[in-house]
């Protein structure tokens, strides 16, 4: 039989104006709950929101996605084992982040 396919590694550009792009733009722009550690030179909040968002890429490596499901499943045992309900959102994140070409290319190859 043929080799089962490889894991997926992706780097793909977002569209501009799709909803994906809106939500990331949207997370970027929003007013933190608390007063942020730095501004990009200083600037305002009102500042930082009138600035465009010019590119966003999704970078992919599901050899990381798989490492990090037992992780995902003790939190979530953790928490309803305190009375607590699990709630994706709130105790798990999505990341957003600014990265060089080396850290990309690290994300994309590595798979741990």
């Amino acid at each position: 039989p043929p080799p089962p396919p490889a894991p997926r590694r992706l780097l793909a550009d977002v569209a501009p104006g799709s909803e994906e792009f809106r939500c990331v733009e949207a997370v970027f722009k929003a007013n933190p709950h608390d007063p942020p550690a730095y501004m990009f030179n200083n600037a305002t909040h009102e500042q930082w929101v009138a600035r465009r968002v010019l590119r966003v890429q999704r970078v992919e490596n599901m050899f990381q996605e798989a490492g990090a499901r037992p992780y995902f499943a003790s939190l979530q045992q953790s928490l309803e084992e305190q009375g607590l309900a699990f709630e994706p959102g709130t105790h798990t994140r999505w990341a957003f982040h600014g990265a060089s070409r080396a850290a990309v290319e690290s994300i994309l190859t590595d798979p741990v």
